[in-house]
């Protein structure tokens, strides 16, 4: 494998899932792809954020902003990322209002709650920062909670 590796370089996927299977899943992902690409003289300080955000989590966000009228806006920074939700997206009207929470956002709490995902909500936000050795799997299935909860969520903020 290294010998295949060494003359195509690997794929992100495949750095990952090396990164997971290795047992150092307390070892930042940042630090493991540091030492992993220096080993092969192939580290590129401007392309590892690519490696890590193409693989996971960019496009479980983007299909929400599609799918759900309520999510405002997406980011991450590999598995670190945030969903706003919002009222409106012209006027990109908060969910909730600052320090404050409303009905629609604590539908959506107690939905992902009772689908059993456990994540952090603050004002108009649901935060998606799952355990960096998290599956591929395990990620689909905490998305498509989030998903179902804002299908809730669409259909309370539409009253």
């Amino acid at each position: 494998m290294l010998e295949r590796l060494a003359e195509n370089g690997p794929t992100a996927t495949e750095t990952l899932r090396e990164w997971r299977e290795s047992g150092l899943g307390s070892v930042p992902l940042r630090n493991f792809l540091l030492h992993r690409f220096g080993q092969e003289g192939r580290f590129r300080p401007d392309r590892m954020r690519d490696h890590v955000d193409s693989v996971f989590m960019r496009g479980h966000h983007e299909a929400l902003m599609v799918r759900h009228a309520s999510v405002g806006a997406v980011r991450n920074i590999g598995l670190f990322g945030i969903i706003e939700l919002v009222r409106d997206r012209a006027t990109m009207e908060p969910l909730s209002a600052f320090n404050t929470t409303s009905e629609e956002m604590q539908t959506v709490m107690r939905a992902l709650l009772d689908q059993g995902l456990y994540t952090i909500t603050r004002w108009h936000a649901i935060m998606t920062n799952p355990p960096l050795n998290i599956s591929e799997e395990q990620l689909d299935e905490g998305f498509q909670i989030i998903d179902r909860a804002l299908d809730i969520c669409d259909r309370a903020a539409a009253r």
